[in-house]
């Protein structure tokens, strides 16, 4: 339904840049909760579900639509009766109109972001009838229609009773608007829109589909609005509209054919929350090799980042055992790494009759059993180029059942070249021929990665510094029969007269049905590590710190006490997804190397460059220690230790002396706590120092002398005091200091000296 004039409908070219998509199939829904209903099975209309608009459209007239009918709330326009709402179009003169209808809406009493709107009705047939049911926001925050957005379920002309359509309303503000409509339902012959049909909206973030007796004929994923980003406006609560309007520029004015009254029948309308509709499950790894173990033995045994467990033998061109380690640094971003290659770099002649190296296992835990999709992926960096159109073939991997001889035979799975840019990827029988991004320059890692969805076979390519992206994609319907046993050939086939000249790192092998976003999380693993690993010791602990790496969701950490490992997780990405750890478990006076790993929904990526350091204890600063000395004995001794952050204290002294306050005290201190006092603060395990000398006193003697009628007291230290009552109150006897000469003037006198 429209609500604004000069409404156009766009050229079919123009549907598909909106992301129209018809499908055909029956499907089933996913509805969730019931939120809200109305079965209309009372007498009346629920005025807690509906409200109306009144008149002709003010301020567009027409409605904006060169409509026809004044809407009211009158019964005989709109009632419920047995069980139905009865919407009633009729002839008569009203408000200034020559027809009458109804317009009922759910606007600030119902509304809903993301649902399934369900509706049974039958609709009336005759020229200029419209009936329709539709949504639009409930506040326009993207701005004026059809900035803001509108949601058409159901629209019909009553001329045209075997169609219906749904539509949507965006973009800018009238005349600026767009519009996307797909394609028409038609109804099976003998059928139309005057029988009961349920009638289905499913609306999610990212698409909306319209719905006939379960069958889906229309759905939308594009849109846009000139007030937000996608998927504005549609990312908002829309209420509902129910209305039977009579002519206007849908579908033309009443005729002499038309019968009145027309009306629409409703059973009911439903709206459900739409149940989430989970992701499939992402691939599952099943083998992976890294090619990260040292140097030193002529085996490589499989990444322990998930997978079975596969170690494979490397042989020369003779079938001698011998060692293609690459060396530190040859891997994919290598130099932020240090991961390691099979390198077969020394071989000089891709070509039959001039047998080259390979690395291969023959093992059960291959024997994945039959697969009927997965992922395979793989990096190789050329030495040399083959010759132009030589057709040499050297084949980077071929994984099967059993025992294969080479790529393109039963059971097996394999990557080989076919021309210096052309590779193939062959699924049993079926091949991918894929034409690299021109021709493969040397010492260039280079990402293939071939995914099977059961039904097609897609091959990628990337770079270390591009994306991986679709370079073919092929029909295909077979399956892998691995079995029980499973043999891996890597830079080879079986008799090594296929021999791959250069680097290959980071072969995986997953099943389950991956997509492009899947191929480069595998790719980002091994391309775009955590880098620049710092460490920085503590009391029993270290610090960790990483640059991120893109397209990681966590990381694993990890620590051995010997350079190179093996190492043991400290933290996995379950519970580690920023880029900085504390490892609280070292222990100081150990020297631990650690490195840590990106991970993604594809799994692991190499260890990053390692990053050493001590745990130790780092002393706090000491404490400024001080006392109120000198003071005599009887007083009290009063210590005092600056504050450390977060530090306990420990004080110990002369006489056995020992406190943990931070500022203890003695009364009634003797000559025996003269001396030093020291005190530590400690934080953690570890302690500082400091000390404090204090002087003691003998205790306070004073001494008084008469010299006729007058009296001199004399003291060591404190304050002279003096009262005219033994009980006092006692007064400071000012600016005055031992011998003090006293003329007595009072009948009695006293005098005390105040020591603290």
């Amino acid at each position: 339904m429209k609500n604004a004039s000069f409404i156009f409908l766009l050229p079919a070219a123009v549907l598909l840049i909106f992301g129209v998509v018809s499908l055909g199939s029956n499907t089933a829904h996913g509805a969730g909760p019931l939120v809200w209903s109305d079965e209309f099975d009372g007498s009346v209309i629920d005025a807690s579900h509906w409200t109306y608009d009144i008149g002709n459209g003010p301020p567009y007239p027409g409605w904006g639509n060169n409509e026809l009918e004044y809407y009211t709330s009158r019964p005989e326009n709109a009632y419920v009766s047995n069980g139905m709402l009865h919407v009633v179009a009729r002839q008569e003169a009203y408000g200034g109109q020559n027809y009458t209808s109804a317009k009922m809406k759910t606007s600030g009493l119902f509304s809903k972001k993301y649902g399934r709107v369900e509706f049974r009705a039958k609709l009336p047939q005759g020229q200029g009838y419209w009936p329709a049911v539709w949504m639009m926001p409930q506040s326009s925050v993207y701005g004026a229609w059809a900035s803001s957005g509108e949601i058409d379920i159901l629209e019909n002309r009553g001329s045209a009773p075997t169609s219906v359509l749904g539509t949507l309303h965006f973009g800018g503000v009238w005349p600026n608007q767009a519009q996307s409509h797909g394609p028409s339902f038609t109804f099976p012959p003998g059928d139309s829109v005057t029988n009961f049909h349920t009638y289905v909206l499913e609306w999610t973030t990212n698409s909306i589909q319209w719905i006939i007796d379960d069958q889906v004929y229309e759905t939308q994923t594009s849109w846009w609005s000139a007030g937000g980003v996608y998927p504005a406006p549609f990312d908002q609560p829309f209420y509902i509209i129910v209305n039977l309007a009579v002519g206007g520029d849908f579908g033309g004015n009443p005729d002499g054919t038309t019968v009145f009254p027309g009306e629409m029948q409703i059973d009911y309308i439903r709206v459900y929350d739409v149940a989430p509709v989970l992701p499939p499950p992402p691939p599952v790894l099943k083998l992976r090799f890294g090619f990260d173990d040292h140097a030193g033995s002529t085996t490589t045994p499989s990444d322990s980042g998930g997978g079975v467990s596969a170690t494979l033998q490397m042989v020369n061109g003779a079938g001698v055992n011998a060692d293609y380690h690459g060396a530190a640094g040859s891997g994919v971003a290598g130099a932020s790494t240090g991961s390691r290659t099979l390198d077969f770099s020394i071989n000089g002649a891709n070509q039959p009759g001039n047998p080259g190296p390979l690395a291969s296992t023959t093992n059960a835990n291959l024997g994945f059993g039959s697969v009927s999709n997965f992922v395979v992926t793989l990096w190789f960096k050329q030495n040399a180029l083959m010759a132009a159109g030589a057709n040499l073939g050297p084949r980077l991997f071929v994984l099967g059942g059993g025992s294969p001889s080479d790529t393109g035979v039963a059971n097996s799975l394999g990557l080989k070249f076919q021309t210096s840019n052309q590779v193939y990827f062959q699924l049993n029988g079926v091949t991918a021929i894929a034409d690299l991004h021109g021709s493969v320059t040397t010492n260039t890692w280079v990402f293939l990665a071939a995914t099977y969805s059961g039904t097609s076979l897609a091959v990628y390519e990337g770079t270390d510094s591009t994306p991986a992206s679709l370079v073919t994609n092929i029909v295909a319907s077979t399956n892998v029969d691995f079995g029980a046993l499973g043999t891996l050939y890597v830079g080879n086939k079986q008799n090594r007269q296929r021999s791959f000249n250069g680097w290959i790192d980071d072969f995986r092998f997953y099943t389950g049905v991956g997509d492009a976003n899947f191929v480069e999380s595998i790719r980002l693993l091994a391309a775009n590590p955590p880098t620049s690993l710092t460490a920085a010791g503590g009391d029993n602990q270290v610090n960790l710190g990483w640059i991120p790496a893109s397209g990681a969701t966590g990381y694993n950490l990890k620590r051995a006490t010997i350079s190179g490992g093996p190492y043991a997780t400290v933290a996995s990405a379950g519970s580690l997804v920023g880029t900085n750890y504390n490892d609280a478990t070292a222990v100081n006076g150990t020297k631990y190397f650690y490195v840590v790993s990106a991970v993604n929904n594809a799994g692991e990526g190499p260890n990053s460059l390692e990053a050493n350091v001590t745990a130790a204890c780092v002393p706090p600063p000491a404490p400024v220690a001080s006392n109120n000395g000198p003071i005599s004995a009887g007083m009290t001794l009063n210590l005092a230790a600056a504050t450390v952050a977060g530090a306990t204290y420990n004080w110990t002294g002369p006489d056995g002396f020992a406190a943990t306050n931070q500022n203890p005290s003695i009364v009634n201190v003797t000559t025996n706590a003269a001396g030093s006092y020291s005190v530590t603060a400690t934080v953690g395990s570890c302690s500082s120092a400091a000390a404090t000398t204090v002087t003691i006193s003998p205790p306070i003697r004073v001494s008084i002398e008469w010299s006729g009628t007058n009296m001199t007291l004399r003291w060591p230290n404190g304050t002279l005091q003096s009262a005219s009552n033994l009980f006092g109150p006692w007064y400071d006897v000012p600016g005055v200091i031992g011998p003090y000469a006293i003329d007595p003037v009072e009948q009695q006198q006293f005098y005390r000296i105040k020591l603290q």
